[in-house]
């Protein structure tokens, strides 16, 4: 590693974030290296890998957290920014039709198979990896990050080959409502997208590198080219009238491989190596397949579901699967931004505890983390179920993009929008019980949680359309939730329920108090504002910020010591951008 620069950021991890000081790992002996056991155990001093001898959480407390998460966070609104114009650029140039339909469910199906793969290197490689350096065991840390390149990159082509020779009959299974025609188009698609599965894999291990070494923000700015080579994919496959949606496929996994590209650079800048081997024998990869089952199959269940709302979707009228799949980018998008940024920071000094067996320790991360995500999860529930028909508008009406689509989509957001803050937790206690390497929970969970949506959804998509899809879906993720929070409680003891409980209910009377008022004003001030879209957009953006701005007073005035920290993570942010353009 080079020099550490004095207040650089580049190395701030995660166990910064929460201020809490963090015990240096007695030194392993060498032989507990090789011993699975042990190398998991000694993800508790990962941190100091970052600097040697040192302990790199030392003297840091909420600044650092909001510097760390702002880090994140920015490459993330980037991201999602550039995301949400190509969701827009998609709908004005293809509308809600068949094709968007086909390439929606083209596009979901690898994504359901690599979910299972990311989520196991994500969850699984982290601490093991962690435990290496934290061993000091450089040698060995990139011998099995090698392994690991090597044995995903054989499991994973074998798949890639299993399904491009099953595209047609599983199309046509699963879609078997659509005409011949629609169906020959979803299988094509499924054919061009499939390969990202191994782009998406090669991404997620130097991802996970690079995020133990301190290298938060090129795995979060990752979907910046990508987003613009699809973004250019959907003008061109819609230039001149004509209307190939082929091109924003091939747009897709052109753009997938460029998530692993721009992550080299900054491997290269950590300095170090992610080769090609393939040891069957190793026990710590071993240990990792062991480990992976679960996991994979938690992250299966939650696309599962979502796979099997398409299914049900493409029964209703074209176009309705592409607007339930607009409502629920919207409902990922404010979360993933901030949110999905405190998970990522958190994550790694959950796993050192967890490994650790610093019970005490893990209890104060997570409490202080779910009121995080909390904090920026209830205010885009409430302002996406008040304002989702003008958030529509703004972000989809314009082009091909019709009113009637926009008014069909505003109606699965409105109760997407109530499964936000379940949604997030899920996820959080997700990462809380990898952290204790114990993959089964979240797998039971998750399987849970897809049957009951699965179930509802069933039973509400034919009197309601995509507002029971909608509905069960949300449903779906608190009851994993609910069977996630009573099995960590049993795990690690009081988890502060009643001050979580408390902090969200302030939070939300803090957040509908905000943005009643600017809803009801929303309609009057863009008339003044000239109407249309420009004056929606202006509007609708005035109004939003002065309701966060009411939110951010009122959650301080009512003593919710979260608002205060998003609000270090909001400065974190703008000190980056002001750095940035210095």
């Amino acid at each position: 590693m080079g020099p550490a620069r004095a207040g650089g950021l580049r190395r701030a991890t995660v166990g910064r974030c929460v201020g809490e000081m963090a015990p240096q790992p007695p030194s392993e002996p060498a032989a507990a290296r090789d011993d699975p056991a042990a190398l998991g155990a000694a993800a508790a001093g990962a941190e100091s890998a970052f600097a040697p001898g040192a302990d790199p959480m030392a003297g840091l407390g909420a600044a650092a957290f909001g510097r760390a998460t702002g880090i994140v966070a920015l490459a993330t609104f980037a991201s999602r920014l550039l995301g949400f114009l190509r969701n827009t650029a998609l709908a004005d140039r293809f509308a809600a039709s068949n094709l968007t339909d086909a390439y929606n469910v083209a596009a979901l199906i690898p994504l359901v198979l690599f979910a299972a793969v990311g989520v196991a290197i994500t969850t699984v490689f982290i601490p093991l990896f962690a435990g290496l350096l934290a061993g000091q065991d450089r040698r060995a840390a990139e011998r099995f990050a090698a392994n690991v390149n090597g044995a995903v990159t054989v499991a994973v082509g074998a798949l890639i080959i299993v399904l491009e020779a099953c595209a047609g009959p599983l199309v046509r299974t699963l879609l078997a409502h659509w005409n011949p025609a629609d169906q020959a188009l979803c299988i094509r698609l499924v054919r061009i997208t499939t390969p990202l599965i191994l782009f998406y894999a090669w991404s997620a291990i130097v991802g996970g590198v690079l995020n133990v070494r301190g290298f938060f923000g090129p795995n979060a700015a990752m979907g910046v080219p990508q987003n613009l080579i699809i973004i250019a994919a959907v003008v061109l496959g819609s230039r001149g009238g004509r209307q190939d949606i082929a091109w924003v496929a091939w747009g897709g996994l052109a753009g997938t491989f460029t998530t692993y590209l721009v992550q080299l650079p900054a491997l290269r800048r950590s300095r170090f190596r992610v080769g090609w081997r393939l040891d069957l024998r190793d026990p710590l990869l071993r240990r990792m397949g062991r480990l992976v089952g679960p996991a994979a199959l938690t992250a299966l269940a939650q696309q599962t579901g979502s796979l099997f709302v398409y299914v049900l979707g493409s029964r209703l009228a074209a176009g309705l699967i592409t607007d339930f799949t607009y409502a629920s980018r919207l409902q990922v998008l404010a979360y993933s931004i901030l949110g999905m940024s405190i998970a990522t920071v958190v994550y790694p000094t959950m796993a050192a505890a967890g490994a650790a067996g610093d019970l005490a320790r893990l209890r104060r991360t997570f409490a202080r983390g779910i009121g995080l995500v909390s904090a920026v999860t209830v205010p885009v529930a409430v302002g996406l179920c008040l304002f989702r028909a003008p958030v529509v508008r703004v972000a989809f009406q314009h082009g091909h993009f019709t009113p009637a689509d926009a008014a069909a989509t505003a109606v699965p957001l409105a109760l997407l929008s109530l499964g936000t803050v379940p949604y997030a937790w899920q996820d959080y206690l997700n990462r809380t019980f990898f952290s204790l390497q114990d993959t089964r929970t979240p797998m039971t969970a998750g399987l849970a949680g897809t049957a009951v949506g699965i179930a509802l959804a069933f039973a509400l998509y034919r009197p309601w359309g995509l507002a029971g899809l909608a509905l069960a879906m949300a449903l779906g993720w608190s009851a994993a939730v609910l069977v996630l929070v009573v099995r960590l409680r049993r795990r690690l003891g009081l988890l502060g329920g009643r001050r979580i409980a408390a902090t969200v209910v302030r939070l939300a009377v803090a957040a509908t108090v905000a943005f009643v008022p600017a809803r009801l004003a929303l309609g009057a001030l863009a008339l003044r504002l000239g109407g249309g879209w420009t004056g929606d957009a202006a509007a609708l953006a005035a109004c939003g910020l002065l309701a966060l701005a009411a939110y951010a007073g009122l959650g301080r005035a009512l003593g919710v010591a979260e608002v205060a920290a998003g609000l270090d993570v909001a400065r974190g942010m703008w000190r980056r951008l002001r750095g940035a353009h210095a």
